[in-house]
């Protein structure tokens, strides 16, 4: 129980640190100030936690994780989302109003980015069954695929 309350820590006073200096800077000025600097300082704090506690398990229980499975994959999953989304709220929000197109927007952003991990395969039929519901969820994938 200590290992997690030490990683959190830990990336949390990274956070706060990373925060003092980068959230008053203008982002006019810097492309990392103000609440991007803010979004920074929380992907680095988790990626510490994330990483001391990766180390701990990998050393306690001799954990493997793939990194294509794991990071790659997960990483184009997310690129090809942002892109998609960008692109769609460009697109509308030159024809409906801002709150609509943002909330479909992220509605259609989620969906991308669940089809790119259906398509990457980045569950295994046991990992899908492990989920809320995994068994339905699997039936309807397997349905799509015939």
């Amino acid at each position: 129980m200590l290992i997690p309350a030490v990683a959190l820590g830990t990336g949390s006073i990274i956070k706060i640190i990373l925060n003092c200096y980068l959230v008053p800077i203008n982002p006019n000025v810097f492309i990392l100030g103000g609440t991007a600097g803010a979004a920074f300082a929380t992907v680095v704090c988790h990626i510490i936690s994330v990483s001391i506690e990766y180390k701990a398990l990998k050393k306690e229980i001799n954990l493997h994780l793939s990194p294509v499975k794991f990071v790659i994959k997960p990483i184009i999953s997310t690129i090809i989302m942002s892109i998609s989304s960008i692109l769609l709220y460009k697109i509308l929000i030159l024809k409906i109003n801002q709150k609509l197109c943002l909330i479909l927007t992220l509605i259609i952003g989620i969906v991308v980015y669940l089809i790119c991990i259906l398509i990457l395969k980045i569950f295994s039929k046991e990992e899908i069954f492990m989920i809320p519901f995994g068994k339905k969820i699997y039936n309807f994938i397997s349905l799509k695929k015939s």
